[in-house]
């Protein structure tokens, strides 16, 4: 199959929303090499080194590939080609660190591109023993021989790419769906999410739904922060008594906590992050003036003159190339 036949049956999309970016010239103190798996070789704010948010970023990574993997072997085995879905993944995220033009999308890609390309020099002695991704990475190099496919290639094919103009989760969404039309000419009616268990109600029930898009057809999979990590890689069958422990519990709290006050509150009164706070974030994050030439950017044009609701109900309910009719709210 070509690339314009895989792209004409292609109407899933696999979302990895970026949330760092990755330096590549850092040394790792354990001379290993750097994959990704030293905090140091991100760029982490204060609240995401607590929880080593970097093994979450590549665990992430990893998941989307696999499923992209696992979902393309799927669909070779659908005889009626009518039937078959293929997905693309995107990684999204856009130039958001002051000190480098890389993106967040670019990073993922590179830091995966570096694990796969030296598998078979021990990248993944690099982790420390982490199950997690000792599995992920021994499962995509099966999954990728049944496609006749070495695990090496995986990252210069067609079925990924990036996307790199979001600079928050709403747009990480919305601007991941223009990428996909760009990149194939159709627009998706099926996604599935890769990322942080804890930002699973942001996207399903405020971004999703402020777009229109059926939650019937959205799958999220999720790895989670772990303030405890350096323990699970001493113990990794224990990670049930880890994530019970009191530390991770008020972890988890406090997290959740800063979800509620830092996202979930604001973008109930603000869909479409376009207002105070969610636009300045927007503003400061986007160091290097970058902003999207998508095509499809008119479909959601809006200026804040009506509520919300008004707006949706006028100009997004149905009438979105990926709406429902059936399924109107």
């Amino acid at each position: 199959m070509n690339e314009d036949q895989y792209f004409s049956l292609s109407k899933h999309l696999i979302l990895v929303p970026c949330h760092s970016i990755w330096d590549p010239t850092y040394r790792s103190n354990d001379k290993i090499g750097n994959y990704g798996q030293d905090g140091g070789s991100w760029d982490l704010a204060d609240f995401q080194k607590e929880g080593h948010d970097h093994i979450s970023f590549i665990k992430h990574a990893l998941k989307a590939v696999q499923t992209l993997i696992k979902h393309i072997v799927k669909n070779n085995d659908i005889l009626d080609e009518s039937l078959r879905n293929y997905p693309i993944l995107i990684f999204s995220g856009s130039q958001t660190c002051k000190t480098t033009r890389d993106s967040e999308a670019q990073s993922y890609c590179r830091v995966l591109n570096t694990i796969f390309s030296n598998y078979k020099y021990g990248s993944i002695s690099a982790f420390r023993g982490d199950k997690e991704i000792e599995c992920l990475i021994k499962d995509i190099i099966s999954s990728a021989a049944v496609l006749e496919m070495d695990i090496s290639e995986i990252m210069t094919k067609s079925f990924i790419t990036t996307e790199e103009f979001s600079l928050d989760s709403f747009q990480n969404v919305l601007y991941s769906l223009y990428r996909f039309k760009e990149y194939t000419d159709n627009y998706p009616n099926k996604i599935t999410i890769v990322g942080f268990g804890f930002k699973k109600e942001r996207f399903l029930n405020y971004h999703l739904n402020a777009i229109n898009f059926d939650l019937e057809d959205v799958e999220y999979i999720s790895y989670e922060p772990n303030p405890l990590y350096l323990n699970y890689l001493k113990n990794p069958n224990d990670i049930k008594e880890i994530n019970n422990d009191p530390i991770c519990i008020g972890y988890y709290k406090c997290l959740q906590k800063s979800e509620e006050d830092n996202a979930l509150a604001l973008f109930k009164n603000d869909w479409y992050g376009i207002r105070g706070k969610l636009a300045e974030k927007k503003f400061y994050r986007n160091h290097h003036k970058r902003f999207p030439g998508y095509k499809a950017l008119e479909l959601i044009s809006f200026d804040g003159d009506i509520s919300d609701r008004e707006f949706f109900d006028r100009f997004i309910k149905g009438k979105m190339p990926w709406s429902k009719p059936s399924k109107l709210i």
